[in-house]
């Protein structure tokens, strides 16, 4: 999905293909780059759909938000983006960022199976970052096959990027276990529920869909959720699901009805008032002020 800027960045290199990924081996590149902010720079929220994101901040500092939550990077930090988050990038004005991104997702099911593990416990937006040197060079390098055609270069990003894809793994499901151990396990399932809405807001029919994934009766979860977080699943499901509308109506990419058919609203009147109720303002109004 293409970045968008306040002001022109100072530079930005950004191989993009968001509309049709560029398949290398067994990664799916979306997009890979570089990007030079100054003090009046702002990547501006964007819903990513299935893939992951990495941040590499190569000098300066920001933030890094995910679902209109923060997190402070600074030089040698690495913040990871995960599938269906709203995502943006605030740099500081006295000392802009300068990074590095990939954007990617893979067919192979081992991978795959793993990086849904770092979707499960590392989605909350305060447990993006880590550090990892070999992954910057990795993507630096990569950037630089970009830059001009080479010899072998094809065979060369395949191999870089299954390594960066292996290097994150590694450093992210490996981290998580004692983050595991201090969580009940309530609290776990209560986010496998919240990960799973989030990650399945455009296909989601039925709330229904989380006892067959769980494999528990879906009236014990809905006690158990509300509960725990003090909330309905029903209103998490809701709520999310116009979250994620009120952010695609910013990007001005799709129609309102567009929308509302891709967010499963059985038509638009239903989606308006929907969103009428919980913002106090319809869609339409809402598009016409950003």
């Amino acid at each position: 999905m293409e970045n968008k800027v306040t002001l022109p960045p100072k530079y930005h290199f950004n191989n993009l293909y968001y509309n049709s990924p560029l398949k290398c081996g067994d990664i799916y590149l979306i997009q890979i780059g570089r990007m030079y902010c100054d003090e009046h720079t702002e990547i501006l929220s964007h819903v990513h759909t299935d893939f992951f994101e990495l941040t590499v901040a190569r000098a300066g500092k920001g933030k890094a938000f995910a679902n209109g939550v923060g997190t402070p990077i600074k030089q040698g930090d690495i913040y990871v983006s995960l599938p269906k988050d709203a995502h943006r990038i605030v740099p500081d004005e006295n000392e802009p960022l300068e990074y590095d991104f990939f954007s990617f997702y893979t067919d192979n099911a081992e991978l795959a199976s793993e990086l849904g593990k770092i979707a499960l416990y590392r989605g909350s937006p305060t447990e993006r970052v880590f550090k990892d040197e070999k992954i910057g060079d990795l993507i630096a390098n990569a950037i630089n096959e970009f830059g001009e055609e080479k010899p072998f270069s094809k065979q060369l990003t395949e191999h870089i990027f299954m390594q960066i894809v292996i290097y994150m793994i590694r450093d992210l499901n490996n981290s998580r276990s004692t983050d595991k151990i201090n969580k009940s396990r309530s609290d776990l399932l209560c986010y496998r529920l919240m990960n799973y809405i989030d990650t399945h807001v455009y296909s989601m029919k039925s709330l229904e869909e989380l006892s067959e994934f769980t494999n528990y009766n879906y009236s014990y979860l809905s006690t158990l959720f509300k509960r725990t977080t003090k909330k309905t699943l029903a209103d998490y499901y809701r709520d999310k699901k116009l979250e994620t509308a009120k952010l695609l109506i910013s990007e001005k990419r799709l129609k309102i009805g567009e929308i509302a058919e891709k967010l499963n609203y059985s038509t638009v009147y239903s989606f308006s008032k929907a969103f009428k109720e919980k913002y106090g303002f319809s869609p339409k109004n809402f598009g016409k002020k950003q």
